[in-house]
């Protein structure tokens, strides 16, 4: 039967925060990172929709005649505020006309 010896001079004990990373940590911590980041970027696409959407749903304010002049209608704005919140109601609107869907 082979048995080692731990020597325990070669053991060092360090605080936590201060304890290196290990090489099966970093895996982990980079995935972790990614995911953080993925959220982040989403929570941010998600408030520039709300954004853009507030101020396209503004455009009902307009008068007939300023929409006119834009060359859209109020018809084709309350058709494109009733589409889902993750899409551009600007490029939708823009994309329903250019293809003669409007």
């Amino acid at each position: 039967m082979n048995t080692q010896c731990l020597d325990t001079r070669d053991i060092a004990i360090v605080a936590p925060d201060q304890a290196p990373a290990t090489s099966v940590m970093k895996p982990f911590k980079s995935v972790i990172a990614r995911m953080l980041n993925a959220v982040a970027t989403y929570l941010e696409r998600r408030k520039q929709y709300r954004t853009d959407r507030d101020a396209f749903d503004s455009m009902l304010d307009l008068s007939d005649d300023i929409l006119d002049d834009i060359g859209i209608t109020r018809d084709d704005i309350v058709w494109a505020s009733t589409l889902p919140k993750s899409v551009n109601a600007s490029k939708a609107l823009e994309d329903a006309r250019r293809h003669g869907r409007l």
